[in-house]
């Protein structure tokens, strides 16, 4: 799937030529952060906004996106943390039918999946980060990490940036699951099974 930042000069044309070449879209909504220095993203959330100001910040920013079929956090590492705001986006969320929500778990205090599951919306988190490190060493070595949570959980989710380290891994890498024993689903795939399991 492609994550698309909301409110960016190419975000509209991406999420397009995305959904053309039959790929998924998904909002990649900014989520303040402890360590984020500078003026706020584009579209972002805060944790000094009201709740009418979160209301309609998050419909701009799924408005910017076309073809969304679910969102993902991007930063988030203080927002994901409190249970009131996260109340209020999976309230969003959940009033725009078959959105889902995936947490990027940028914190282990993020307390996002837990909410999202009390408020009904189908959700799950990253497994790995691909490209902390933009190294093709890193990332292979992320891959392996990938492989081995897939098999200890029955899957797995990766995030990666289209770095050109992360994109020679993947070129390299993807082909091979399916020898390996691996299937390679789409988000909307894994998520019709978390929805099924609940």
């Amino acid at each position: 799937a492609y994550a698309v930042l909301p409110q960016t000069p190419y975000g509209r044309r991406l999420a397009s030529l995305a959904n053309d070449a039959g790929r998924e879209v998904l909002l990649h909504l900014p989520l303040e952060a402890t360590n984020h220095e500078g003026p706020a993203e584009p579209g972002g959330i805060t944790l000094d906004m009201t709740r009418g100001t979160f209301r309609a910040t998050f419909a701009s920013a799924i408005e910017t996106v076309p073809f969304a079929i679910g969102v993902s956090s991007h930063r988030g590492s203080l927002l994901t943390r409190h249970p009131g705001h996260m109340t209020w986006l999976m309230e969003e969320i959940r009033e725009r039918e078959d959105l889902f929500f995936i947490d990027s778990y940028t914190t282990h205090e993020s307390v996002a999946l837990q909410v999202a599951r009390e408020e009904g919306v189908t959700a799950t988190r990253r497994d790995v980060f691909l490209d902390h490190e933009r190294t093709v060493e890193a990332v292979t070595r992320q891959f392996g990490r990938l492989r081995k949570k897939a098999r200890r959980k029955g899957h797995a989710v990766a995030i990666g940036h289209p770095f050109p380290e992360t994109l020679e891994v993947l070129e390299r890498e993807l082909p091979l699951l399916e020898v390996q024993g691996f299937e390679l689903v789409t988000i909307s795939e894994l998520m019709d099974s978390e929805r099924n399991r609940v």
